[in-house]
């Protein structure tokens, strides 16, 4: 009786041994199953993610043609920077009268295109 008790005995652990090992691997499958899971709506993520940049690149994207003659020629600042001043103040030096009272006169009556704004006005008196 104490050989069946004893063989008993042990087929109840191998039992609970091989019940525990079931469990165990059901639960590393469970494991896997929902890594697997979240690996595959992370990449759903990223795949929407990439679809919506994709969508928002098109919308932004630049639609201009190479335009030599323009790159290269002035600005529109740069043509109306050109002031008259300057323009009179040359044609005097070309005629080599730029130092004489003439030329003073002659600059200092010129009025600029624009108002002067009140940070650029100046109570000195050039010439």
């Amino acid at each position: 009786m104490a050989k069946q008790v004893e063989m008993a005995a042990r087929i109840s652990a191998t039992l609970a041994a091989e019940m525990e090992s079931q469990k165990q691997k059901a639960q590393r499958q469970h494991k896997l199953e929902d890594r697997r899971a979240e690996a595959l709506k992370a990449q759903e993520r990223r795949d929407a993610l990439q679809r919506q940049l994709d969508a928002l690149r098109q919308t932004v994207a630049v639609d201009a043609k190479s335009d030599w003659s323009r790159i290269l020629s002035d600005t529109v600042a740069f043509a109306e920077s050109k002031k008259p001043a300057d323009e009179v103040s040359h044609a005097l030096y070309k005629q080599g009268v730029q130092a004489t009272a003439y030329a003073r006169t002659v600059l200092n009556s010129l009025q600029p295109k624009h108002p002067v704004r009140p940070d650029q006005r100046t109570t000195l008196q050039l010439g």
